[in-house]
């Protein structure tokens, strides 16, 4: 089951902001969500986590 939370890079810890979609439960397919959200690619994947880059000081990160 995968988990997606934003991020900042300045506090390096959870926003708390609400998710603008459902991400699904699918590992590769959440990752595959955030990015078509963010509009760039994934910038680090590993085999449970996923980092996308967003606006500002933003970031997705996917955890399975």
């Amino acid at each position: 089951m995968a988990n997606v939370e934003i991020f900042s890079n300045q506090a390096c810890m959870p926003t708390g902001e609400t998710l603008p979609f459902e991400p699904p439960c699918n590992f590769y397919a959440a990752v595959a969500i955030c990015e078509d959200y963010a509009k760039t690619p994934v910038t680090f994947i590993a085999t449970t986590i996923a980092i996308v880059p967003l606006d500002g000081d933003k970031r997705l990160v996917v955890m399975a």
